[in-house]
């Protein structure tokens, strides 16, 4: 657990160690779109390569998708393993969205469980995570059309179906609400410890920076990336949503404050639920609580498409 809080906390020190020694503006703005990728790497290492998960029945197949902007995206899919109820077809697709400096393997456990419940289920490595292409993390401006063209590869090969679900957290869960926001097909959002955007998340690691040179390196971190920080936005994205949301977060969370979580929900303008864990932060929300998650998923996937198939009462 230490050493998941100090990776964790190593792009916000640097970047307080930046801002207090005086660094450039470009600098600053490096770090804040360029980040570690040791951890979801190491991560990956330790669940073994694609061929042998496929060997030992974990995955079902492994792609690199390009993007449109022609970054290789890593994605493992798992198949359904037929609903457990009904022995019928599968219930649909889940899109699981990882955080940031971590990899796919964060909720390979979770992937695996929601297998058995009778979805399909597609895992990613973000561009510029885990064994994805990429130097630059967009906080969701890009990531969420790298999601779309994943989904629409794999619909386009017969691997998965409609409807489609999605699942994040923290960053994963920004780029879930951003993603659903652009895809019709998508029916449903679990969105875990979300942040509102890329400038309210950005501010916490440099709450004395003055405002003109936080600015500054926002646009220029645009500039580095080449995406426009604006469109990073999980609030207006909430506000364009067809499809109903879960929003879970933690009333400790010290990483992404609360507050974001709720700003979020209240932004959206469909049915929608919050569920606030008193107790729990940004890590701690995480830990051996993907059982939790992929249950949670399951109801409210389920209520989201029980709610569908309802005879209309005239």
């Amino acid at each position: 657990m230490g050493r998941k809080i100090k990776t964790l906390v190593y792009p916000i020190t640097a970047i307080a160690l930046a801002v207090s020694s005086g660094c450039s503006v470009d600098f600053y703005a490096r770090r804040l779109v360029k980040y570690s990728t040791t951890k979801g790497k190491s991560s990956l290492w330790w669940l073994g390569s694609a061929d042998k998960l496929i060997a030992k029945g974990k995955i079902s197949s492994h792609h690199r998708i390009g993007t449109t902007d022609g970054t290789k995206i890593d994605v493992w899919v798992i198949q359904a393993e037929g609903d457990c109820e009904t022995q019928g077809p599968p219930r649909g697709t889940v899109l699981i969205l990882h955080g940031i400096i971590d990899s796919k393997a964060r909720f390979f456990s979770m992937g695996q469980q929601m297998a058995r419940m009778g979805y399909n289920v597609v895992m990613l490595d973000h561009r510029a995570h885990g064994r994805s292409e990429g130097t630059y993390t967009t906080f969701g401006a890009k990531e969420k059309y790298d999601a779309r063209d994943v989904i629409d590869s794999l619909l386009k090969n017969g691997e998965i179906a409609e409807p489609i679900y999605v699942f994040g957290q923290s960053m994963g869960a920004a780029i879930a609400v951003q993603y659903a926001a652009i895809d019709p097909r998508c029916r449903a959002v679990m969105a875990v410890a979300p942040y509102t955007d890329m400038r309210a998340a950005a501010r916490r690691f440099v709450p004395f920076m003055t405002a003109e040179k936080f600015e500054q390196a926002i646009i220029r971190s645009g500039e580095l990336a080449d995406f426009n920080p604006d469109e990073a936005s999980t609030i207006l994205a909430a506000e364009q949503l067809k499809a109903p949301l879960l929003v879970v977060h933690g009333r400790i969370d010290a990483i992404v404050p609360h507050s974001h979580g709720v700003a979020v929900y209240n932004a959206a303008n469909v049915r929608k639920k919050l569920v606030t864990f008193p107790l729990l932060g940004h890590v701690s929300m995480v830990l051996g609580r993907q059982t939790w998650f992929a249950k949670q998923a399951d109801k409210h996937f389920r209520s989201v498409a029980d709610a569908n198939n309802s005879p209309v009462v005239q």
